[in-house]
């Protein structure tokens, strides 16, 4: 069996990493842990000198962010493998199904956040070196899916906003896991994100090094062929060629200046982002630029998620987490109210990073009257008072707290229609006139002062995060010496590192990327259109299983007859209509129907025209028309428009 993400065997690969993370955790048991734990501590203070990471940032801001960003990946990765588990099931392919029911269960262990260390580790390990491997599921995004899972596995996530910190006092499996990585630090975490930072930076110095050995991106018209066929860009081709119409030189102008721009961005990624404020500000506004082509314009999808998350994981650092000095409010409530107790504390609940500080009338009176607040208005209101002394009232705190706090931010606009339509106001002012009457009072207050989250004691173990720091740094450098570049220069110990760890730096994401490069950018110059012929071979609507794995198959199958003199395929149609067929009963009428494929090449606008800066319309002229019947896709039928071509061929 020929493996797609291996040099050989995914069991060697995955063997490689197993020993190293042993080898080195030996090496951190008998002395070498509190060496290796002192330097990532002088890396990540180096770190936030450079401006990366905040240096105001607290330990529970830390760790309820990552915990945040662990639900967010792992729902993502959730609907991906849950997709496509659900459609192995209706495929009927046990391999396929086993492994993608494993990796969605691994997603939902860490979205809930139940035994995060092993989930998020078990994740991180399984998805690229073994399940793209078993079930041919090639993806970029499941590179992308690693490296947000290194900061998840190695910090770990997991102590806040989980089923784990739930069971945590009641469960001594659940408190004997974490005892076993240790309790987290700001060090360890932010060294973790910069750990998935530096993977990504690696895949992309190798894409960029693929990228020179590139015709059109040597030139610089990379992105304006991109834009401007409908195969990469369905939706707004249209747009580009307007734009290239109008004016051909600003077209091939702007895609020298952002095919040139991404090769920077992609060799000095880290450089940027650590040089100074202005540079890497620059280096995050380029690569969220590319992230929204890839999510929302290019078909290209999931994988511009995954980055969003990604960035986020790496560089939200600051807002709605620090610099409570601008962005905090004291709030004075009525604590004797039902209805004001029951808001604080579900304000207290989502205010995560702690923005709001609570005080209950009854204990504040004096506090509340020194910045101006009498005892009548805290009764009748929340009211709340900012670091520089502004107050809010009602229906406009409310407002504030939604701008503030990061888990009402989505409540934000609903609240600011509300004012614009006056009746959010007055909704306000109803409910808080009667609120006794239709909550009740209390005799006793219930608000409890809040403290920040702090790690359990006697938990101070370091051994798996610097084994998993070492083995990074190990697979790193392997990585880096089969850069396409190094290894030219250096085949000695590119074959070394090939043979004893073979393709394992995916355990961390750093994949061997050589997409967009000549290969795929012929493929962009086609384009493959198919619809299904009912009985009467009319035109019929069809909404047909799709997963990422058969998009793989048709994709893989494209490559394979880009290359011919021409631009046909009759497996394509077979391979919809097998889909088709295994997610169907005898009796579905749609077995009765056939598959027409119509493929169609551009010779226009090439590259001399581009380099000659002059419009040339895109013209797709069709090679050939397929018709594969859904219950017997070996009779598939070829129709040749080209007037050398005029047989009808059946094969």
């Amino acid at each position: 069996m020929v493996y797609p993400y291996s040099d050989g065997s995914p069991l060697h690969e995955i063997a490689a990493v197993l020993v190293l993370l042993a080898i080195a955790a030996l090496l951190s048991r008998f002395g070498l842990g509190g060496y290796l734990e002192k330097a990532a501590g002088g890396l990540a203070r180096g770190l936030r000198r450079s401006g990366l990471f905040s240096d105001q940032t607290g330990l529970s801001a830390e760790v309820h962010r990552l915990d945040l960003l662990r639900v967010v990946i792992g729902c993502l990765a959730l609907w991906h493998y849950g997709s496509e588990f659900s459609a192995a099931m209706a495929a009927g392919s046990v391999s396929n199904s086993m492994w993608f029911g494993i990796t969605a269960a691994l997603s939902l262990f860490m979205a809930i956040g139940f035994l995060t260390p092993l989930s998020s580790v078990a994740l991180l390990l399984l998805i690229n070196i073994i399940v793209v491997n078993y079930t041919l599921n090639i993806s970029i995004g499941s590179l992308a899916i690693a490296m947000c899972t290194i900061p998840m596995a190695l910090s770990p996530a997991g102590y806040t906003v989980s089923v784990d910190a739930m069971l945590f006092k009641r469960s001594r499996i659940i408190r004997a896991i974490y005892a076993a990585w240790g309790a987290p630090t700001v060090d360890r975490i932010q060294l973790a994100r910069f750990m998935a930072l530096a993977a990504f930076w690696s895949i992309n110095i190798y894409s960029a090094a693929k990228h020179l050995s590139s015709q059109t991106w040597l030139d610089g018209l990379t992105t304006g062929t991109i834009l401007l066929f409908p195969m990469i860009n369905p939706k707004y081709y249209q747009w580009a060629d307007a734009l290239y119409y109008q004016s051909p030189f600003l077209y091939v102008m702007l895609s020298k200046f952002t095919t040139y721009g991404m090769l920077v961005w992609q060799f000095a990624l880290v450089p940027l982002v650590l040089a100074s404020r202005f540079t890497r500000i620059i280096a995050i506004c380029w690569g969220m630029i590319f992230f929204v082509f890839s999510a929302h314009v290019l078909a290209i999808k999931t994988l511009g998620i995954y980055e969003y998350v990604l960035f986020a994981i790496v560089f939200w650092s600051r807002s709605w987490i620090d610099d409570p000095g601008r962005h905090s409010l004291m709030i004075f409530f009525d604590d004797k109210c039902n209805l004001c107790d029951r808001t604080v504390r579900t304000l207290a609940r989502i205010d995560l990073f702690h923005r709001l500080e609570f005080r209950p009338l009854s204990q504040n009176v004096a506090l509340a009257k020194s910045y101006g607040v009498s005892q009548q208005e805290a009764l009748t209101d929340l009211v709340g008072i900012s670091p520089a002394g502004q107050r809010y009232d009602g229906y406009r705190l409310y407002q504030r707290i939604s701008a503030i706090v990061l888990l009402a931010v989505p409540f934000w606009p609903l609240l600011a229609l509300g004012r614009v339509l006056l009746i959010g106001p007055a909704l306000y002012r109803f409910i808080a006139d009667r609120r006794t009457r239709l909550f009740g009072v209390c005799q006793l207050g219930s608000h409890r002062a809040r403290v920040a989250w702090e790690p359990p004691q006697g938990s101070n173990s370091h051994i798996i995060f610097t084994a998993f720091g070492v083995c990074f740094l190990v697979l790193f450098g392997a990585y880096a010496v089969r850069l396409p570049i190094v290894e030219t220069a250096f085949p000695g110990p590119a074959a070394a590192a090939t043979s004893y760890f073979g393709r394992a730096p995916l355990a961390f994401g750093m994949g061997h990327i050589d997409v967009f490069n000549e290969h795929d950018l012929r493929l962009y110059r086609k384009l493959t259109t198919t619809f299904f012929l009912d009985e009467k071979n009319q035109v019929t609507q069809y909404r047909m299983p799709y997963s990422e794995w058969l998009g793989g198959r048709l994709t893989e199958d494209l490559r394979a007859i880009k290359e011919g003199t021409l631009y046909c395929s009759t497996q394509w149609g077979k391979t919809i209509a097998s889909a088709v067929v295994s997610t169907t009963s005898d009796q579905d009428p749609v077995r009765g129907w056939k598959v027409q494929s119509t493929f169609q090449a551009a010779d226009h606008p090439s590259h001399d025209d581009f380099l000659s800066y002059r419009y040339a319309p895109m013209e797709m002229k069709t090679t050939c028309v397929t018709y594969t019947p859904v219950s017997n896709p070996e009779l598939t039928q070829v129709d040749y428009p080209q007037p050398k071509f005029t047989e009808r061929a059946s094969r």
